[in-house]
């Protein structure tokens, strides 16, 4: 049996870093594949002999398969999270990965739905929709509160403050947030709550939480009234709350907070929606400033 550290591994992952189930086994995967490339191209099994040629040459084996620089990246990052491990535990005296960088790759610009058709979408659904209807509401919560699919479906009626208006959040790695949100969402949970009675979810599916496959297919069919975006999913709605605060001028701090971001450089992203508002602030405000 190679030196993988399986079990000590896993535990450090998901106890040591909270990472849920699902993180923990992509990583655990990763390192797999990297072993059996290590000890098939190198007669090596023991990682703790292994060195940044390897790694390298796996890097490069992976670029031929072909794949995305992304997932290399993804994969190199796995690599540089499981060597840091070893080095902890004093099993390496070397971190093979650490003078390893990431290959360069272009950021993907998030999309959104312009302002006034998910507004006249969801009016149009507010005066025809029934009060119960789930997908309705999902939508709104979604866009109002420009909150994670996957943080809505496990939000309990408990984390609700009507009289406050804001809702508790737990995010990524159990990290709480407070979101707040405006008086017509507020009007629309608390019909819906009156109309369908749930228990301890907002969103129920016989009294357990709605899947998250279930909320993508009705959050999708809900957007298919809007043939003009090619982007149907819940996360389009996280992105488009983001574009619209930044477009109606809110701070990019207030954003990432918002969001949940840890970071300031995630939230940094929406920026580039705000280019052409500003290109015709500049067009009408500057004297110079017209263009043909």
């Amino acid at each position: 049996m190679s030196y993988f550290f399986e079990n000590e591994y896993r535990n450090y992952l998901s106890a040591e870093k909270n990472y849920s189930v699902h993180t923990t086994r992509a990583y655990l995967r990763d390192m797999e594949a990297f072993q059996a490339f290590s000890h098939k191209e190198f007669e090596i099994s023991d990682l703790r002999y292994c060195n940044a040629t390897i790694v390298r040459s796996y890097l490069v084996y992976l670029s031929n398969i072909p794949l995305e620089k992304r997932s290399i990246n993804r994969k190199l990052s796995s690599l540089k999270r499981y060597f840091k491990f070893l080095l902890k535990r004093g099993a390496i005296d070397v971190n093979p990965t650490q003078e390893i960088n990431g290959l360069k790759e272009p950021k993907p610009l998030p999309q959104h739905i312009p302002k006034k058709q998910i507004n006249a979408l969801l009016d149009t659904a507010k005066n025809h929709e029934n009060l119960d209807a789930m997908d309705y509401v999902l939508v709104a919560v979604l866009y109002n509160t420009g909150a994670r699919i996957d943080e809505i479906i496990n939000l309990k009626l408990s984390a609700i403050d009507f009289e406050a208006m804001r809702i508790k959040v737990l995010g990524k790695r159990n990290k709480e947030r407070l979101v707040p949100y405006g008086d017509e969402l507020n009007g629309i949970l608390q019909n819906y709550i009156h109309e369908v009675s749930p228990v301890e979810y907002l969103f129920e599916y016989r009294t357990k939480p709605l899947s998250p496959r279930k909320a993508y297919t009705l959050v999708n069919g809900f957007l298919s009234n809007i043939p003009q975006i090619s982007k149907k999913s819940p996360h389009v709605l996280r992105h488009s709350f983001a574009t619209h605060l930044l477009e109606n001028g809110s701070e990019l701090n207030v954003i990432k907070e918002l969001l949940g971001h840890s970071d300031l450089s995630a939230t940094q992203i929406y920026t580039h929606t705000s280019i052409e508002k500003l290109k015709k602030i500049h067009n009408l405000a500057h004297p110079r400033g017209k263009r043909k």
